[in-house]
């Protein structure tokens, strides 16, 4: 017989792949984004009796991960995050894969400069591919809210110049 702690950890070990995408999108680097998971996986497990069959483990393990993040980013005051190769899950690009990893680095590194709740958003939107309702969900806003600051991600993501660094907006200052 399976016992609730052996599911909740089966559910975690399933979600950890895209938990792990999740929080390197929102850290802005692999190293710091596996810190964040590992945290998150933590604090699932030890709260594992308060996780209610039937609900998404994705979506718990999410919010646990956003509230680790938003935690981390006020006790440090980030105003900048440095990206590097370790963001692109591969050993050293062949010459077909270079210029996808060159892709790939410019787009973490815009990304690192959105806002925090757009970042929240794009990351959960863009990079994991959920619905703007799961989404909604997850940070227990609005539709309408994701939906706004999706649009102000897209845009920000778009209007940035190419090879120049706008500077980060403090945190909570745009949503």
């Amino acid at each position: 017989m399976v016992r609730p702690e052996e599911d909740v950890r089966r559910l975690i070990v399933a979600a950890w792949p895209r938990l792990f995408r999740f929080a390197c999108g929102l850290c802005g680097n692999r190293a710091d984004g596996e810190d964040l998971a590992q945290s998150a996986v933590e604090r699932a497990l030890l709260a594992a009796s308060r996780y209610r069959t039937g609900e998404s483990m994705e979506a718990w393990l999410i919010h646990i991960t956003r509230n680790l993040w938003r935690d981390g980013m006020r006790r440090r005051q980030v105003r900048g995050v440095v990206v590097s190769d370790e963001m692109v899950d591969v050993e050293r690009p062949q010459a077909a894969q270079a210029e996808e990893h060159v892709m790939a680095m410019d787009a973490l590194r815009a990304f690192a400069y959105l806002a925090p709740a757009q970042r929240e958003v794009a990351a959960m939107i863009l990079v994991e591919g959920l619905s703007y309702q799961e989404a909604a969900s997850a940070l227990g806003i609005p539709i309408g809210t994701v939906m706004s600051r999706l649009a102000r991600a897209r845009s920000a993501l778009i209007e940035r110049p190419n090879g120049h660094d706008p500077e980060i907006a403090p945190e909570g200052s745009r949503t």
